[in-house]
């Protein structure tokens, strides 16, 4: 697990930050061999616990950034079958749904839906309103790279009305600072 992390670090690292079109095709390619060994060390530790809810989320984000949300899917549908209430792995998920890794906010809506459908466990109760904030979050942050800081803050606004998770308080901080 512990090496996996550091492949996985080492290689977002050379992905950076911008977006896939912006990036050289250099560093795409030594993101794609660190992803590689990252996903090899994470599915060897599957079979060192009993839960290994850590690395199924982080081989939930390796399928986002190498574009598979299929196996994004395959990844979290395992976590659930060992821990229906895991979040870790929902949060990840629904990163993989968003706009810019090639989903869209109403598969996010969905999936939301879906999460809250499942039952009413105050873990999930929690899961489901971050989860639900997270749309609004995505708009907002779409917004703020823009530059269009006053209709990113009402929707950063929305976002901590469902949940005050500190994701999104952190972030509504650094448009703060940005403004």
């Amino acid at each position: 697990l512990a090496s996996g992390i550091y492949y996985y670090a080492i290689a977002t690292t050379w992905r950076g930050d911008k977006y896939a079109n912006e990036t050289h095709p250099a560093r795409t390619e030594r993101m794609r061999q660190f992803m590689e060994k990252a996903e090899e060390r994470f599915r060897q530790s599957l079979q060192q616990v009993d839960k290994p809810i850590l690395s199924l989320t982080y081989l939930i984000y390796i399928a986002k950034y190498t574009g598979s949300r299929q196996q994004a899917r395959f990844w979290l549908d395992q976590a659930v079958a060992l821990d229906p209430h895991c979040e870790y792995p929902r949060m990840a998920y629904m990163g993989a749904l968003e706009p810019r890794w090639g989903g869209s906010h109403s598969a996010m809506r969905s999936f939301a839906e879906e999460t809250a459908a499942i039952g009413k466990h105050p873990k999930l109760s929690r899961i489901v309103r971050i989860l639900n904030g997270r749309v609004f979050w995505d708009q907002g942050y779409s917004r703020f790279l823009r530059g269009d800081y006053v209709e990113a803050l009402r929707l950063f606004e929305q976002a901590i009305a469902e949940s005050d998770w500190s994701y999104f308080l952190a972030t509504r901080g650094r448009l703060y600072q940005r403004v």
